[in-house]
């Protein structure tokens, strides 16, 4: 039904800000390739941070999972700042051409609140467009705010796979290397992250000994993917609810198998105290 030039697909779990989508229309004459675009997705403020990452792009792994390059760090962050391109970004907020999307064929109505926005993106990439994300426009995404968001998630990813996980092609480890970071395997063998280069990582760690909660904070800022930092700044903080949610962000940095019930079981207290009060 839509007449314009351009479709703005958005959720109704976002929040706008002043000056949004001006950035956004722009992309299509300085960068005439681009098949969509998008803003860089904030979470809701929350101590120590602020506004931490949502969305800045979508990775595709070695093993073809898809995820939310940097999802976690400070909207402050240099890695924030910077304009990039994908095979695909979220339709959470997305813009682009009206005859292109009729063209590509609209969303494919069989998936179910999830990965519809994947798929749209590996078909236009396949035609050799590209995707990117504005750093000038912003917005915060209340996430998972449908009901049953996630009933589907098994059904989605299989038949992604099975239709067009193909016309992808693993990319994480470009982002990282890009941007001077390192893609590797957990000790257990289970998932991939990203780290910071060893030489780095000594040096920082020789400064968390004696750094303040402050100091760590602002560190992780310019390093998010920092480990020994994040412990640190953790076993720094004097809130309850600010550790939880530290915990959370170690959790999207550095998974493991083992680190996730801890984390869980963090957030519980959390609530118990909140619920008390």
């Amino acid at each position: 039904m839509a007449s314009g030039q351009f479709l703005i697909f958005l959720n109704n779990d976002i929040e706008l800000l002043p000056g949004w989508y001006e950035p956004l229309l722009r992309d299509f004459s300085i960068y005439p390739d681009i098949a969509a675009t998008g803003p860089i997705l904030l979470y809701p403020a929350q101590e120590p941070f602020g506004h931490t990452v949502q969305h800045l792009g979508i990775f595709v792994s070695p093993d073809y999972k898809v995820g939310h390059l940097y999802e976690g760090i400070s909207a402050q962050s240099p890695l924030v700042g910077q304009r990039r391109f994908f095979q695909a970004i979220t339709a959470a907020c997305m813009v682009m051409r009206r005859d292109l999307f009729l063209d590509v064929g609209l969303f494919d109505e069989h998936y179910v609140n999830g990965l519809e926005d994947v798929d749209l993106c590996a078909r236009l990439f396949a035609r050799g467009l590209r995707m990117t994300v504005n750093p000038e426009a912003r917005i915060i995404h209340h996430t998972s705010q449908t009901r049953g968001q996630y009933v589907h998630d098994q059904d989605n990813t299989d038949y992604f796979r099975a239709h067009s996980q193909h016309l992808l092609f693993p990319d994480w480890y470009i982002h990282c290397a890009n941007d001077g970071l390192n893609l590797c395997l957990d000790p257990f063998l289970s998932s991939w992250r990203c780290v910071l280069p060893k030489e780095k990582q000594q040096v920082l760690d020789s400064r968390a000994e004696q750094a303040s909660f402050d100091e760590l904070r602002n560190l992780l800022i310019t390093f998010p993917h920092w480990e020994k930092g994040w412990h640190k700044l953790i076993a720094k903080a004097t809130c309850f609810s600010v550790q939880a949610h530290l915990r959370s962000l170690l959790v999207k940095f550095f998974y493991t198998p083992l680190r996730l019930p801890g984390c869980l079981q963090a957030q519980q207290q959390d609530n118990c105290t909140k619920c008390a009060l």
